[in-house]
């Protein structure tokens, strides 16, 4: 910790994601420690490298759920594994190319994905940051106004 209050933030991203990796959303995550989800995403993308105590603290004081797991299909998810960094475009990003390139190398992953269905699902009740099913918020949020028949949205 430095002399005013600060601290590495690698602890408080890696709780991030193993909260995260049991099922828990980002969204979530930032509500339950009383953060803004981009700031949270921030933190995950290695746009900071010092967040407060008060910051730590908030996030270690999220419990860890014992048996949850909404996303069980999450297991069989083609992107399981690949680093956070993948499903963020950055904002803004350097070039409007970046941006898409960024963008269609998760969508391609996200084509062959068999869990892309439950996928989206999960990202618009839960408001997902990031790409989620190869779609982006503005994406989702788009899809969540609209009646769509083939977009299945179950409650949990």
């Amino acid at each position: 910790m430095t002399d005013d209050g600060f601290v590495g933030v690698d602890p408080v991203r890696q709780r991030i994601k193993d909260l995260n990796a049991l099922g828990i959303t980002f969204a979530a995550i930032a509500e339950a420690a009383g953060l803004n989800r981009r700031y949270v995403h921030q933190l995950l993308t290695h746009k900071t490298q010092w967040t407060t105590l008060e910051v730590q603290e908030a996030i270690y004081s999220i419990p860890i759920p014992v048996g949850h797991h909404e996303s069980e299909w999450f297991d069989q998810a083609l992107c399981k594994g690949t680093p956070l960094d993948a499903w963020f475009v950055d904002e803004p990003a350097s070039t409007i190319a970046e941006h898409h390139q960024h963008l269609e190398q998760a969508r391609s992953l996200c084509s062959n994905c068999p869990v892309t269905q439950p996928c989206l699902a999960y990202a618009i009740r839960h408001s997902a940051v990031g790409i989620w099913a190869g779609t982006t918020e503005a994406e989702r949020h788009h899809l969540k106004g609209t009646q769509n028949e083939h977009i299945k949205v179950p409650e949990p």
